[in-house]
């Protein structure tokens, strides 16, 4: 990025800063004389800077939180900024670099230096995205902050520009308090809404903008920025990866499940919303068990696969967040590593990520990253690279010298002056303590008749006697608290899916059934009664050149769809012995491509589909965590299927960077 682009952007928003500021004191009565003081220098210094440095939103109205999407919806003000805010950074040249075209390609394609860090050598048909690897969580965290910081920018532009006075005034403050919003799937959606928000899946939307003569304001109707990204142009050899796969050089816009591979391909939101909605109650069970059970910092941040991992590090959040790439982008873009970032849904999507991150690390204070060897090549880390809590992560810039952020320099989220609701205790207007966000998880996520089924009240219990009700357990509660072993515990089973990640060159996703489906028409697999869930593997269109094979792991919890079986007499309870002639008889797996070829697991590299299960302990109250036991591994159910862990075979198998 020339200087003379950033010092224009960084003047422009000083201004509008100042701008609001004024505003916000005009509103309040606060003083003035102190804001401009302390913006002054700001300005000075950063007309001298020689690289970008990322600091998230400005931090003169203090931390502010990211709030969920729905959530940020009710407040109309903030949301129509955050809509005009993305209509203008979509709308900056491309060449720019802090244009939505190269932020987006930091990401992946088009491989090209961001902020002159240059590639390392050999590597620059990569990106600069840490996947498959110990930084997965924590590069993502600047890469955020980066985006929050222009969008920040932006939306200040848009309050800007309303009329002064009183309206000016409002979007003012609402432009004050903004952050970028996340979309949390894994919850239960409110009012019976739909799990894939109806705000980014509607290709128009009004927005409220000043009039003509800027004396009062209108709504109009505006292309939905958050339904997808236009390239302007759009540079077919910028996404060119593989001379036999040329539809992402086709493209004009983003695209979620595709209609064809040509240039008029056009998105069917109602596939990846039915993906999504079938998806929901097993990522609820995946982030529950995930929050609850896993206490080690890589075990819980990336699907790599150690020999050395216990049997709980066989789901991650980096593999509960490749689903949802997967089943939102249905082939599209948000499906491909190179191509993710360029969809819109791509930002809310990774600040849950990132939210998931924060509510963990709240937990397991103790816990942070280890060094730790990444397999899969970066632009700026060749495979086979040590990595640790100093190691750069690139390209972001941490200050005007050419300092980058560490891993632990961005441990604490208030760095970049942002943090989420859950992190904040507004009764005590403190931070959150373990037990408070502990009771968060409990609330968001364990609803479900599994997760419930580990309190000594379940849920439904908990809340009637809230209300000062009584309230019967349902037969599913009641089937799953009968299944307890003599100390009380409550077991679990998990289904633990292993592969090859970059093995079919291409994403791809294992759908798992319980009991009969229609096995001959794989396109309606996501709507099957009898599919408990399915978890992807996220990878390049094409593969990518890797030294040894990308061993990766996930699982799909089957207690839930256990419970439903007992509850409609197809099972006669949950003891290890019912349930494994159950699911011996009932138990099947199927592999489809993104774009929707199906593939026998024979054919799929180093696949192996096991079930394990535990005895859990159940939680005494309502903001602690039940207590998860060892894991016993089931062979005896999968032994002889395609793709099955036989009887024998360590349930560890082949770790990251073996043969």
């Amino acid at each position: 990025m020339s200087s003379g682009i950033y010092f224009s952007t960084f003047r422009g928003v000083s201004s509008i800063l100042l701008s609001l500021y004024f505003a916000h004191c005009a509103a309040f009565h606060g003083p003035l004389l102190h804001i401009a003081e302390d913006l002054a220098p700001r300005v000075r210094r950063q007309q001298q800077l020689a690289t970008i440095p990322v600091k998230g939103a400005s931090p003169v109205f203090g931390v502010q939180s990211r709030l969920e999407i729905r959530q940020l919806q009710q407040d109309v003000d903030q949301f129509n900024l955050y809509l005009l805010g993305l209509q203008k950074m979509q709308a900056v040249n491309q060449s720019d670099p802090m244009s939505w075209y190269q932020i987006a390609g930091i990401h992946g394609m088009p491989y090209i230096p961001w902020d002159d860090v240059q590639a390392a050598p050999g590597q620059d048909d990569n990106g600069y995205c840490a996947h498959y690897s110990t930084l997965f969580l924590t590069w993502h965290r600047p890469y955020l902050a980066l985006f929050e910081q222009v969008l920040y920018e932006k939306v200040t532009e848009a309050a800007n520009e309303f009329p002064t006075g009183a309206l000016r005034q409002r979007y003012a403050q609402a432009a004050m308090s903004f952050r970028i919003p996340y979309w949390d799937w894994a919850a239960e959606p409110p009012d019976g809404g739909p799990v894939l928000p109806d705000c980014v899946t509607s290709p128009k939307v009004n927005v409220t903008v000043p009039s003509h003569d800027n004396a009062t304001t209108v709504i109009t109707e505006i292309s939905n920025p958050l339904y997808s990204y236009v390239f302007h142009p759009l540079v077919p050899s910028d996404f060119m990866y593989d001379p036999d796969l040329v539809q992402f050089t086709l493209y004009p816009q983003t695209l979620r499940a595709p209609s064809s591979t040509n240039a008029n391909a056009t998105s069917d939101e109602r596939a990846s919303a039915s993906a999504m909605a079938n998806a929901q109650s097993n990522l609820q069970d995946r982030v529950y068990n995930l929050m609850t059970s896993s206490k080690n910092y890589t075990t819980v941040c990336t699907e790599m696969w150690y020999d050395e991992n216990d049997d709980t590090g066989f789901d991650s959040i980096e593999a509960v967040h490749d689903v949802i790439h997967n089943n939102v982008g249905l082939s599209g873009h948000m499906t491909y590593l190179q191509y993710s970032a360029f969809d819109p849904v791509f930002w809310l999507h990774h600040a849950m990520v990132d939210r998931l991150f924060a509510l963990w690390q709240v937990i397991n204070p103790e816990s942070f990253i280890e060094p730790a060897v990444q397999w899969q090549p970066t632009f700026t880390y060749a495979a086979n690279t040590t990595e640790d809590g100093n190691s750069r992560l690139t390209p972001f810039h941490s200050d005007t010298t050419g300092d980058f952020w560490t891993s632990f320099a961005s441990r604490d989220v208030k760095k970049f002056s942002y943090t989420y609701p859950e992190l904040w205790n507004n009764d005590t207007n403190l931070s959150a303590s373990i037990s408070d966000i502990q009771a968060a998880v409990n609330n968001m996520y364990g609803r479900s008749s599994a997760a419930s089924s580990l309190y000594s009240k379940s849920l439904s219990r908990f809340h009637s006697e809230e209300r000062g009700t009584e309230a019967s357990p349902t037969t599913e509660e009641a089937s799953l608290a009968n299944a307890t072993t003599s100390t009380g515990a409550r077991r679990q089973y998990i289904t633990t899916i292993r592969a090859d990640k970059m093995g079919l060159g291409d994403s791809f996703s294992v759908y798992v059934f319980v009991g009969p489906f229609n096995d001959g028409d794989s396109s309606g697999w996501r709507s099957e009664p009898n599919l408990v869930g399915t978890h992807g593997f996220f990878a390049n269109l094409g593969g990518m050149k890797t030294e040894v094979p990308l061993m990766a792991s996930g699982t799909v919890p089957l207690t839930s769809a256990l419970a439903d079986k007992v509850e409609s007499d197809e099972l006669s309870g949950l003891g290890v012995e019912e349930v494994s002639i159950y699911l011996r008889q009932n138990l099947s797996w199927r592999v489809m491509k993104a774009d929707g070829c199906v593939v026998s697991s024979n054919d799929v590299p180093r696949l192996t589909v096991g079930v394990v299960s535990a005895d859990v302990q159940p939680a005494p109250t309502m903001d602690r965590f039940p207590t998860w036991g060892p894991f016993t591994s089931h062979p005896n159910i999968t032994e002889g299927m395609a793709g099955g862990l036989c009887t024998g075979e360590p349930v560890s198998g082949t770790s990251a960077g073996q043969g």
